[in-house]
């Protein structure tokens, strides 16, 4: 598993683990050019990681964050070109209709600064939006699914302070779940079959993690704890490439964070 932290010397970058855990993480890149990698993502072929870095970018586009490409096992970090000032923030993996390996990502526009989703092809080129502006307030979380819609989680779309998630299809947007408690950055990941959409949330009463599941047909929902009270910072969900396997990470558990799996 690949995550995004603060290693031991404070300095942020991108960490693997086992999925059986034990051992300790080990450092596949870490400081510059990486500032606060947020968003993560592995390429298909698994030889190549996709990090969203709010915090990093050329100082002429007032720092406005970057994508990179780090190389596999190697490390090697380099820039997406068409990936600067953006303020990328979660990001997902597709293959498009060309069948060419892209990038969908949440941020905002260069030119007029509107949040949206976009896409990128992953070795570089020209942005296009996939949708731009209102119902969008602050996008994060991307999940999408096989036959090319995106679902996005927007932690201030709505009024009651609570987290939207919203479903892009064929450039129109619409709500699909309502009313949930997310943590930063928000976490959502869909199932191999596309049937349900997980989203990883708090749970109010208990203090605690949780993830709900979401029927994509439905709308019907579940929840089923992950974690011990007190651990009420969750962030980011992915899934594994082969399996119905999820990771995330809570950065209040075990006091300096911990990364949790989640089977079906």
């Amino acid at each position: 598993m690949y995550f995004t932290a603060l290693g031991a010397d404070g300095r942020a970058g991108v960490f693997r683990i086992g999925a059986q855990g034990g051992g300790g993480a080990a450092e596949i890149a870490a400081g510059p050019p990486l500032v606060a990698p947020l968003g993560i993502a592995t390429s298909a072929d698994g030889g190549r990681v996709f990090v969203a870095d709010p915090g990093a970018g050329d100082p002429a586009l007032d720092d406005a964050g970057a994508l990179f490409a780090i190389d596999l096992p190697g490390g090697a970090v380099a820039p997406i070109d068409g990936g600067a000032g953006l303020r990328a923030g979660g990001l997902e993996v597709a293959r498009g209709a060309d069948n060419e390996e892209r990038i969908i990502f949440s941020g905002r526009d260069r030119d007029d600064g509107q949040p949206g989703v976009f896409s990128l092809p992953a070795r570089g080129g020209e942005v296009s939006a996939l949708a731009k502006g209102s119902p969008l307030v602050d996008p994060s979380g991307i999940a999408v699914a096989g036959r090319g819609d995106v679902f996005v989680c927007d932690a201030l779309a709505s009024p009651d302070k609570t987290a939207t998630i919203f479903r892009i299809e064929d450039g129109f947007v619409s709500p699909f779940a309502t009313g949930l408690h997310v943590g930063t950055p928000c976490g959502i990941a869909l199932t191999r079959d596309d049937a349900a959409l997980l989203v990883l949330t708090r749970d109010p009463t208990r203090g605690a993690d949780e993830v709900v599941w979401i029927e994509v047909a439905s709308g019907a929902r579940s929840a089923t704890a992950a974690g011990a009270p007190g651990h009420d910072e969750p962030g980011g969900l992915h899934r594994a490439r082969g399996a119905d396997v999820f990771a995330f990470v809570d950065h209040r558990a075990q006091e300096r964070g911990s990364v949790f799996l989640l089977r079906r």
